[in-house]
């Protein structure tokens, strides 16, 4: 069953109204189900209109990296992005992610869906200074993993339209977005 009707992601218009409104002129940022699989959902359904062919997409996309396993394992690679913000997982680890549903992706794979589809795929993070992160419990330890955080996205001071999103993770890493407190 094909769906042309997408639902807009009313935090990423948010985010973009901040810092890059540029890109709205253009571009219309869409809902994905977070599931692990976003990124394939997304890509089919911004070549085909439908989120239908992500599995496709996703076996494309791993039999580029196995298939390519000496141009992924080479520091080379990793040297193209020239960016000491981006972190990359081992060879093996991003390949047993990716022949795992439901887990997500990393920078090499969105590189090996370009690669497999054979067209470039534009990625984009905003700045993170303006993140802030509040840990729930009193006891925090800055080194466990399982503390439960609140992220809040608080837009800039010097903006006319405020915006504001918040996001609860749980223990298991999922995120539910509250919308009442992203609205104060």
């Amino acid at each position: 069953m094909s769906s042309s009707a997408s639902t807009v992601d009313g935090i990423s218009v948010s985010v973009l109204k901040i810092y890059h409104t540029f890109i709205l002129e253009r571009h219309v940022p869409i809902e994905v189900c977070g599931d692990g699989n976003c990124l394939f959902r997304a890509v089919s359904k911004g070549l085909r209109n439908t989120k239908e062919h992500y599995i496709h997409i996703h076996l494309l996309t791993t039999l580029e990296l196995i298939l390519n396993r000496s141009h992924y394992e080479h520091e080379a690679f990793v040297d193209n992005f020239n960016d000491d913000r981006l972190l990359f997982d081992r060879f093996d680890t991003v390949l047993k992610d990716l022949a795992t549903e439901f887990s997500y992706c990393s920078m090499m794979a969105l590189s090996g869906i370009s690669a497999a589809l054979s067209g470039p795929i534009q990625s984009y993070c905003p700045p993170t200074q303006d993140l802030t992160f509040v840990f729930a419990d009193d006891n925090h330890d800055d080194d466990s993993a399982s503390a439960t955080a609140a992220v809040a996205y608080v837009g800039n001071d010097d903006e006319d339209d405020d915006t504001a999103a918040a996001a609860d993770m749980s223990d298991n890493g999922s995120v539910d977005y509250d919308e009442d407190e992203a609205d104060d």
